[in-house]
């Protein structure tokens, strides 16, 4: 049964200047909200301004927005809804908030706006700002024209318009909101059920689109089996916005963006990407401990040897390729627990066609982009030695040369 009954979104607009307190010896931010709490007695937009009061900079590393009464409404409709994108306010700046109230029907409900700052009076740095909806209005009906003399028989409302609600599976569940972040190299499923992205249970059709992705990345929106959902492959650190419209029979349709920030955690992290113009063009990343040889288990991660237990017991500290579809052309590297050690970074130009191939190299080292490097492969078994990284010392040799064999 659908409850889909109100729909809230929220993001950062814009900021400006305040006047900061003078706070001599404290070199901390004070944040500081215009309002104890946001009121909805109508649908709309209610602004919120958080002021940097104090001497320091002001850090926002984390907002987000939940409903604090799940079990009224039956779905948690802005689970897990998170502004990721860092924001900072200098001494007598502020930054001003915008939240988005949407009901498909009357009702009531609160959560609070959670805030995560470098600002160490609210306890422990997390500030709450309570939000609280009443909408006792009734959907638009429909009217008698006022020029005609007789009296129009009453009429049942029309139902409401068609209203797009993103569902996006991910590797840690369900998400449903506008606001994500997930790990590049992650594969994504946006959900293209009417009865699941709809709230107001009218539409007849959904689909996706995607209007924005990083400059360096090739996917693209590709089915899943036999169902008309569609995956997103996330081949490169960025932003990627997709649109989700809904239509209903009578051609009353709505929209929704959601933004998709991949984002890298600490350590080492690899991007491979290259146009797959040929479709028999394959080319494959290798990223080897240096204590092996290439093609060596356990040392060389590759698409054959996609992972090994290079650290402690348990696969959360050890390394992990992620591949593309084919037709994307791309292949991620990610090492978050570096153990001590140097790793060779490798391209081979393993499958084409009638002509090469140009590959493109980001190599990353804790969120920083170290080296960016293309080059043209001219034919298969052709191997390109990209660089040399140690570890603790984060130091990166550039190596850039290209044979045409394999070292192995």
């Amino acid at each position: 049964m659908k409850s889909l009954a109100l729909l809230w979104s929220i993001l950062a607009v814009g900021c400006g200047p305040v006047d900061p307190v003078d706070q001599a010896g404290d070199d901390l931010p004070r944040v500081v909200p215009d309002a104890e709490q946001l009121v909805f007695d109508a649908p709309g937009t209610r602004e919120l301004r958080l002021d940097n009061l104090g001497p320091g900079v002001l850090d926002v590393s984390s907002l987000k927005l939940t409903e604090r009464d799940r079990s009224t409404h039956g779905e948690n409709l802005f689970r897990g809804t998170h502004w990721f994108q860092r924001a900072q306010a200098l001494p007598g700046e502020s930054l001003l908030l915008s939240v988005d109230y949407r009901p498909t029907r009357p009702g009531e409900l609160s959560g609070w706006i959670e805030l995560t700052t470098n600002d160490p009076r609210p306890k422990a740095g997390v500030l709450e700002i309570p939000v609280i909806a009443r909408w006792e209005g009734s959907l638009p009906q429909e009217t008698a024209d006022a020029t005609d003399a007789t009296p129009a028989p009453p009429s049942a409302a029309e139902p409401a318009c068609a209203s797009a609600f993103p569902v996006i599976l991910g590797p840690d569940g369900e998400f449903r909101g506008y606001d994500m972040d997930v790990a590049v190299g992650a594969s994504l499923v946006l959900v293209t059920d009417p009865s699941r992205v709809d709230g107001s249970g009218t539409a007849r059709t959904a689909e996706w689109h995607l209007t924005r992705q990083p400059g360096t990345s090739t996917s693209r929106l590709a089915p899943v089996g036999a169902t008309t959902d569609r995956s997103l492959y996330l081949d490169a650190l960025g932003l990627y916005e997709a649109v989700l419209r809904v239509e209903d029979q009578r051609g009353c349709s709505d929209e929704a963006t959601v933004r998709i920030h991949a984002v890298t955690a600490l350590g080492i992290h690899v991007e491979m990407t290259w146009q797959p113009d040929d479709p028999y063009t394959d080319l494959d990343l290798h990223f080897l401990d240096t204590r092996g040889t290439w093609k060596q288990v356990p040392w060389d991660i590759y698409w054959c040897h996609p992972t090994a237990d290079w650290g402690r017991a348990g696969s959360h500290d050890d390394p992990r390729l992620e591949e593309g579809e084919p037709w994307i052309g791309a292949e991620v590297l990610s090492y978050e627990q570096p153990v001590e050690g140097t790793y060779a970074i490798g391209v081979q130009l393993s499958r084409t066609g009638t002509i090469g191939a140009v590959g493109d190299v980001r190599i990353y080292v804790d969120g920083e982009l170290l080296m960016e490097a293309a080059r043209y492969l001219p034919q298969r078994g052709a191997f390109w030695r990209v660089a040399n990284l140690e570890w603790p010392r984060r130091s990166l040799t550039p190596l850039n040369w290209v044979t045409e064999d394999p070292p192995w």
